[in-house]
Formats: structure tokens, sequence, C-alpha cells
């Protein structure tokens, strides 16, 4: 498994990198940081794809019935993306895998996990943000979206939170073994070219 987090400071830089479709994709939101957002997840999921010699600008990503995407021309890879905040995320692996990236934020926890995870007592954001990545790395790993949020994995799923100040970070997948650490192109860093 590889798992990259891209900083959307390096925004500025997907247009050398990326396909125009996710320029085009990325172009058309009308908000700057959710562009910025957008090119990141590309450049996350290029990033994870040069591990494996392949590049985001040409492969095709396909969307299933369920809107979960893939890569059309390489089955056997599976990825998932996730962005919040100042960070975009992609995992990839040759098994069906799911990643949630949120940022810790103000929010009404105690009404959303009753409402959403079915828990009434009180928690702290991080603990609220904690579950809810692990719940939503699951759905995007077998892919029934937000529809299927009071399903519960059964015990072929396995997950892993990933430390990043400020933000839960949870991976789901049914592999057993994940990556030991979190690769993270912040600010200073460089997108590799190659």
């Amino acid at each position: 498994m590889v798992l990259i987090a891209v900083s959307c400071a390096h925004a500025p830089q997907a247009a050398n990198i990326l396909s125009d479709m996710r320029l085009q994709k990325a172009a058309a939101l009308k908000n700057e940081a959710d562009r910025a957002r957008s090119l990141c997840a590309g450049l996350a999921l290029d990033a994870c794809l040069r591990t494996v010699g392949l590049r985001e600008r040409d492969v095709t990503v396909a969307m299933d019935e369920h809107g979960k995407p893939y890569l059309a021309d390489h089955p056997d890879w599976h990825f998932s993306i996730s962005h919040s905040g100042d960070f975009a995320v992609c995992a990839l692996d040759d098994v069906p895998i799911g990643v949630d990236l949120e940022q810790h934020r103000p929010l009404d926890t105690e009404r959303l996990a009753k409402r959403y995870l079915g828990i009434s007592e009180p928690l702290t954001r991080e603990k609220f943000f904690s579950l809810w990545t692990k719940k939503e790395s699951y759905l995007k790993a077998v892919g029934i979206g937000l529809s299927g949020l009071h399903t519960e994995p059964d015990d072929r799923w396995h997950f892993k939170e990933y430390p990043l100040r400020g933000y839960s970070l949870t991976v789901c997948s049914q592999k057993a073994v994940f990556t030991p650490s979190l690769l993270v192109l912040s600010d200073g860093d460089t997108v590799p070219l190659r």
C-alpha cells in the first residue's frame, strides 16, 4: 500500500503534471480553495501511481454504478482519495481500499454523532472525527457511499489511523498489513516530477 498526502500549496504545480480532465474538473469549481484541493487530490493520485510506474495523466479514471472511482485500464490497482482543509490524500493498493481525511474544525459533534453514528454520549472533536473517518473510509472501500452510513464493517475489513496534526486520517483495507507511515508532501517539499 502507498499513502501520500499533498499540501494544497502544491496546486500551482498541477498544470505541468496532471491530465486535462483533472485540470478542467478543478477549473469548473467556483471556490479557489476547492480548486486547490481538487488539484492536490490529482497530485496525490499521481504521486501514488508513480510508485507503480503509472501517471495520472496516462490513466483513465471511471466511476462504477455507485460513483466509486476506479482505474479503467488497470483493474488490479485500487485507489481512494480524500481532501479536507489544506491537504489531499491518496491511498493505492492491489485490494479494495478507502481513505478519509477530515480537518478538526468546530462542529456540533454531539448532534452529528447521534444522527450519523448512533452514539448518544458526548465526544471530543478528535474522537468524533476519528470515528467519522473510520466509517467513511469503510464506505469508500466498499463503494456504497454515505447511503450506507449505518452499515457496519464485517471482519474482512481492517483499519489504521495515521497522524497528521489537526486532522483525522483513516485507511480501510481488506489487508491487515498497512504501510508503516504516511508520506506528507508539505509546503517546503517538492512534488517529484519523474
